[in-house]
């Protein structure tokens, strides 16, 4: 099928509110914001999908698709800003695996789509793109969805209501960790990042478009994602960015270590000190912060990155945070570098191989999308891929919830768990209170 493109610019800017309820209606969706909430994209609809249905070597899949997806356009593809221009929207699993994936349903070894219809923010101008077989008249296309855009009633959202809540292998998790911390101690593992999930059934089914919304009010300093198909729905409000694709160099960040923030100024400024000078967090966060650098610096890139962490500070939580930028983009493709990074030891441990099978040892379930990449990337190469953590999967009235924690030797299985019940708390807050109105 040949395919062909045409980005417009906009001489209005669309209503988030408009784009939010033309969302929960589209199979596909795509939302994804950044935390300076300057770029944000949204993608309805799909001329073409991808996602396998056996597990393994999916970003060589994935790249092979996207191979063959350049060779069906007519029109040139190459010269258009990060954004702009036939994008891939969606996530790849955390790990190809033959573990139990029923939980996760289309989205179990990854999915991505080519949107028909793709609104684009950046540089505080919007954009439309629009893609679809040659025969189609994309000027028609482009006039009929901007109707429906602008003619749509906004999404209301009704009061909801926690039925249950479900912390799902709560003690075999503890014990799982006690178990690695052992390993750890007698071994050359440094660290394994174990996760466990919370399951919360709501009286209604949820809205992950209103959702998304939520979370943007309610934790603006971080990622905003929702990749929704066939009836179910993953959202994630990230504070942790895998990697952005600029032309000929990339930045990526090293993210470890967390604490609560404090109920005033100066309690908050005590605690983020605190988690500075903590020899364990700063440890988990040389960790990462080595292991990203050389994984890049083995593909022949010039890797670069302050020498001090420093704080990134969420609504909840705050973080250690490490900057880093590579250079020598042209040598290697985006999936290359995404496989070589992913999962990063903020998500898997070190050393990796032997922090995933301790994983696939300790988790009673596969991870699916959660600390997976998230993102988009355009056919021209350009683009950027967040890690799907602080995140749901939505399946009409049942909400997933997922956290992880880093296991050191220094570990203590009870601490463990409190610090990944804090990162629940975003989202937990935001199903049990009513959507609020946009300004």
């Amino acid at each position: 099928m040949s395919l062909q493109t045409r980005v417009i610019a906009l001489n209005e800017s669309p209503q988030l509110a408009q784009l939010i309820a033309l969302g929960q209606q589209s199979d596909p969706y795509f939302a994804y914001e950044t935390p300076e909430q300057d770029f944000c994209l949204f993608g309805f609809s799909s001329c073409q999908t991808w996602w396998p249905i056996a597990f393994g070597n999916e970003v060589g899949r994935l790249q092979d698709w996207t191979t063959k997806l350049k060779q069906q356009f007519q029109t040139d593809i190459t010269g258009y800003d990060r954004g702009l221009g036939p994008q891939l929207l969606g996530g790849l699993p955390f790990a190809a695996t033959a573990k139990q994936q029923s939980r996760w349903g289309i989205f179990r070894h990854g999915y991505f789509f080519l949107p028909r219809f793709l609104i684009t923010k950046r540089d505080k101008k919007w954009w439309l793109t629009v893609t679809a077989p040659l025969a189609e008249d994309l000027a028609k296309l482009a006039e009929d969805f901007l109707h429906r855009l602008q003619t749509i009633e906004p999404l209301v959202t009704a009061e909801n209501q926690v039925l249950n809540e479900t912390a799902l292998y709560a003690e075999q998790w503890q014990q799982g960790v006690r178990d690695t911390v052992a390993r750890i101690q007698r071994s050359d593992l440094d660290k394994v990042v174990l996760a466990r999930p919370l399951v919360i059934e709501m009286a209604q089914s949820i809205q992950a478009a209103g959702l998304w919304q939520q979370l943007r009010q309610r934790q603006p300093a971080t990622y905003h994602i929702c990749l929704q198909a066939q009836g179910q729905a993953f959202v994630s409000a990230t504070p942790e960015r895998l990697l952005k694709f600029e032309p000929n160099q990339f930045a990526t960040a090293a993210v470890a270590g967390t604490v609560r923030r404090g109920k005033n100024a100066a309690e908050d400024e005590q605690l983020g000190q605190a988690l500075l000078a903590d020899p364990k967090n700063r440890g988990e966060q040389a960790f990462v912060v080595a292991t990203i650098s050389q994984n890049l610096e083995q593909l022949g890139l010039q890797v670069s990155h302050p020498a001090q962490p420093q704080l990134l500070r969420n609504p909840n939580v705050q973080h250690l945070f490490t900057p880093i930028t590579a250079r020598g983009l042209d040598k290697v493709t985006p999936l290359t570098v995404l496989a070589a990074l992913h999962p990063t030891p903020a998500l898997g441990g070190v050393p990796r191989r032997a922090a995933l099978a301790q994983i696939a040892h300790v988790e009673p379930e596969a991870r699916g999308l959660f600390g997976a990449p998230i993102g988009y990337l355009g056919l021209n190469e350009l683009g950027e891929f967040a890690v799907g953590i602080r995140s749901v999967l939505l399946q009409g009235q049942q909400a997933t919830l997922f956290a992880g924690a880093g296991i050191v030797a220094a570990s203590q299985a009870e601490n463990e768990f409190k610090e990944t019940a804090l990162k629940f708390e975003p989202i937990r807050e935001c199903l049990k209170k009513r959507l609020d109105s946009e300004d």
